[in-house]
């Protein structure tokens, strides 16, 4: 459940791509993100001797952790340095057109700041990886949460799924403009928060 829900998170989130599921327009990419992500993930839990006394750091090094860090770093400033990339060639092909996602209004803003292009890459990576891994942790264990909840109040998920029935139908996807319909989904999401 925690997977799936994290691969919904991150769809949502990395620059409007379907990243997991079916195979998307961008498959490889997508593999070589999702497994630097979750080796991520996996690094961040780890015990480090450094962290708690500086002087054993040597056995973090000896333990491997010290290099499968680097390499998960290299990984996910590949992935992010592609983004920029592919915005910036966008950009220069095709002009500023339509909606704008994050990377484009961030190079909008250091383009009109005149800082150098090379800083300015290093700023948008910095920053689009701490709102990635930010969000998808918090998201993932929020909406696991509200799920094992209502998997476990069958009253509930009962009335919310009427609830849906009667505002979305049979529709494939809630919009936008169901959500201020959907008072009791909206009651369920604020009280798991």
């Amino acid at each position: 459940m925690k997977e799936r829900i994290g691969d919904l998170a991150t769809n949502i989130m990395l620059l409007g791509k379907r990243y997991y599921g079916s195979e998307g327009s961008c498959y490889e990419e997508s593999r070589r993100c999702q497994k630097a992500l979750c080796e991520f993930f996996f690094l961040e839990g780890l015990f480090l001797f450094s962290d708690t006394v500086p002087f054993l750091g040597w056995l973090d090094v000896v333990t491997g952790n010290i290099g499968k860090i680097k390499q998960t770093a290299k990984e996910l400033y590949i992935v992010l340095g592609s983004w920029v990339k592919e915005h910036r060639e966008r950009r220069r092909n095709e002009g500023i057109k339509g909606d704008k996602d994050f990377i484009d209004v961030m190079l909008s803003i250091m383009d009109e700041s005149n800082v150098p292009s090379q800083e300015a890459d290093v700023t948008i990576k910095a920053t689009c990886l701490s709102l990635v891994l930010g969000g998808i942790d918090t998201n993932v264990v929020t909406l696991t949460w509200a799920v094992s909840l209502l998997l476990n109040n069958c009253n509930v998920q009962k009335k919310a799924q009427n609830e849906l029935d009667v505002h979305v139908g049979k529709r494939p996807q809630v919009e936008d403009s169901d959500i201020s319909n959907l008072v009791y989904l909206q009651a369920i999401i604020k009280e798991t928060m």
